[in-house]
C-alpha cells in the first residue's frame, strides 16, 4: 500500500509540474528530510535566534512564537531597529507610530495566522516575515502593531546560528578541517552564504 502511494503521489506530480523539485526527487529516487516547522519551533531554532537578533529579554515559548521583552520605545523608532537588525531596506507596518513597545512577539517566516492567538495582554507588536491584510485588521482591532519584515530575512539568522554550533561541536572533537563540497566550514559566514544560496519561490 505504501508503495501504491507513493507512484500515485509521483504521478500526480508529474500531471502538476514536471519541473518541480519533488518531482525530480521522486524520478531520481532521492529522499528528502525537510524539518522546517521542527527548526522553527525548536528550542534555539528559528524563532529563539530571531528573539535573540533582536536583542529580547525575558523569553518565553508561546507555541512556535517566542515573546519576550525590549526597552520601551515608539513603534517608529522600534521599526527602525527591525530593519537594522534584520538587514532590510523596509518593512510593512500595521499601527500607530508613536505607540510604546515594550513587549514583542516574534514568529519567522509565514507567521501571518499566529496573530489570531494574541492580544494586547500578551505583546504591544508582532513580528513576522508575511502578513495579509486581514491579520493586519485584527491586530489592530486587538489594539497590537504588527510588523512585517519578510520570510527569508526573519528565518535567514538561523543559518550562521547553526554554522557556528556545528564549527564548535567539531572543533571539540579536535577536527582540523570541516570540509562540506570542499570548503572549509569553519570559514563560513553568513555574507559567504549569502553569495552561494540560490533562491526557491515558495508555493
Amino acid at each position: 500500500p505504501e508503495t501504491e502511494e507513493l507512484v500515485d503521489c509521483c504521478n500526480r506530480l508529474i500531471k502538476q509540474n514536471k519541473y518541480s523539485v519533488v518531482y525530480d526527487l521522486c524520478r531520481n529516487g532521492i529522499s528528502a528530510i525537510c524539518a522546517h516547522t521542527n527548526l522553527d519551533a525548536a528550542v534555539g531554532g528559528v524563532n529563539d535566534v530571531l528573539a535573540s537578533v533582536l536583542n529580547l529579554s525575558d523569553i518565553e515559548a508561546h507555541g512556535m512564537m517566542r515573546i519576550g521583552k525590549t526597552k520601551e520605545v515608539k513603534l517608529f523608532d522600534f521599526v527602525k531597529i527591525i530593519k537594522e537588525k534584520l538587514d532590510v531596506k523596509s518593512v510593512r507596518v500595521c499601527g500607530d507610530s508613536d505607540m510604546l513597545i515594550s513587549k514583542v512577539a516574534v514568529l519567522g517566516g509565514s507567521g501571518g495566522d499566529f496573530v489570531y492567538e494574541l492580544d494586547n495582554s500578551l505583546c504591544d507588536v508582532y513580528v513576522t516575515g508575511e502578513a495579509s491584510y486581514h491579520h493586519a485588521y485584527y491586530a489592530k482591532e486587538k489594539g497590537l502593531a504588527l510588523i512585517a519584515a519578510g520570510h527569508f530575512e526573519t528565518e535567514n539568522h538561523i543559518v550562521s546560528d547553526i554554522v557556528k554550533r556545528l564549527k564548535e561541536k567539531f572543533e571539540a572533537f579536535g577536527f582540523n578541517t570541516i570540509e562540506i563540497d570542499g570548503h572549509d566550514l569553519r570559514n563560513v559566514t553568513l555574507t559567504s552564504l549569502r553569495n552561494q544560496v540560490g533562491v526557491m519561490m515558495q508555493d
